[in-house]
């Protein structure tokens, strides 16, 4: 993705709610993304103050490109380690990497060093060892949040472990159209088959409130990147 921002933005999300019926109270949840180590990160003091439930963050949570070199990656991870400890984070985190925390600018299924960056996501966050994405390729999942007004299924998707190669922009429409342009070859994927089959079972689930959440735009026509 363009690397426009390099702090925390914590209105820079793809969410879609679902409401059903049932669900009328409050749940106070943040999101964000796009958290560089190696800059200061004075939002947390106001995040903190807003008591957030939970926190969604939804990529770019550091930024390690690897260039073939994983320890990059670990290093970002360190200072980010350290970063959220100063800050004294105690509420509870739920996050999704994109490219920068996968390990390659604009990556997709062709990175060599994926499932090495997925076992240092995995670590980073402290995921259970029970947790499925300890098993599975790719770092979809589903959380459910139960409260006395209802309850709360957040799905998060993995745009980038399965995600087919882009298709370049010509050079002459490079200037106006971005890097890549929208591709329409049906054999290629964003989310991949066996995340695509999860995403169908767990969207039959009954909830009062869904929410969706992914590391690029859903509903964006085209952005060249």
């Amino acid at each position: 993705m363009n690397r426009i921002l390099k702090h925390l933005s914590v209105i820079s999300l793809t969410v879609l709610l679902s409401l059903g019926q049932g669900y009328s109270g409050e749940l106070m949840i943040g999101f964000g993304s796009c958290l560089d180590q190696d800059l200061p990160q004075p939002i947390w003091k106001e995040i903190k103050a807003q008591n957030p439930e939970v926190f969604i963050m939804l990529g770019d949570n550091v930024y390690g490109d690897t260039y073939g070199n994983i320890q990059k990656l670990e290093r970002a991870y360190q200072k980010q380690d350290w970063a959220f400890k100063k800050a004294g984070l105690d509420f509870p985190f739920l996050a999704i990497w994109d490219d920068h925390d996968f390990g390659k600018n604009d990556g997709g299924v062709e990175y060599r060093l994926k499932d090495e960056s997925q076992k240092l996501f995995l670590k980073f966050w402290d995921i259970p060892e029970a947790d499925l994405r300890h098993h599975n390729h790719g770092l979809y999942f589903e959380e459910i949040i139960h409260s006395k007004e209802g309850t709360v299924q957040i799905l998060i998707l993995d745009t980038r472990y399965f995600r087919s190669p882009l298709k370049r922009t010509p050079i002459l429409k490079k200037r106006s159209l971005g890097r890549y342009e929208p591709d329409y070859d049906t054999a290629k994927t964003m989310l991949g088959q066996a995340q695509w089959k999860w995403l169908t079972m767990v969207l039959k689930k009954e909830t009062d409130l869904r929410i969706l959440g992914t590391s690029i735009q859903l509903l964006a026509e085209g952005h060249g990147w």
